[in-house]
């Protein structure tokens, strides 16, 4: 009898998980009026960056992690985290100067916060930008 009940309610989260799991879209408007599009797939830890007026791909970012052996400097590196509570994702560039930017979209509150880096080619010194601003969730894309 406990078996019975047991497959439909596993079956719902299957159904419920599936669904969370599905690729959607996000707008988010900046605080300085701009707007980011983004379409982001959980399955897959990825996350591109549209175009908000033609909805092209301008950027597809999955982690990738260079081995610690191959040392910083030369080798971009990227990292993607798609959870229930938030979207988080880093890319770190190295030419010639050091450029890092990170993004963090909160999923309970739709608030986008970003942080942009950039590194002076005479040494210890950097610049950083920060933007915020709200986004609104699109439909789950099949």
């Amino acid at each position: 009898m406990l078996v019975a009940l047991l497959i439909p309610l596993l079956a719902g989260c299957g159904l419920i998980w599936r669904w969370a799991s599905l690729p959607f879209s996000l707008t988010c408007r900046l605080e300085d009026g701009s707007e980011k599009t983004i379409r982001v797939d959980p399955r897959l830890q990825q996350v591109q960056e549209l175009d908000s007026g033609t909805g092209e791909v301008r950027a597809t970012i999955t982690t990738n992690d260079p081995p610690d052996e191959l040392g910083g400097g030369i080798i971009d590196d990227s990292k993607v985290i798609v959870s229930q509570e938030e979207i988080h994702w880093n890319q770190r560039m190295y030419r010639p100067q050091f450029v890092s930017e990170s993004h963090t979209i909160n999923l309970q509150t739709l608030h986008y916060r970003s942080e942009l880096t950039i590194g002076s080619d005479y040494g210890a010194e950097f610049d950083t930008q920060s933007m915020t601003g709200t986004c609104r969730r699109g439909e789950p894309i099949s």
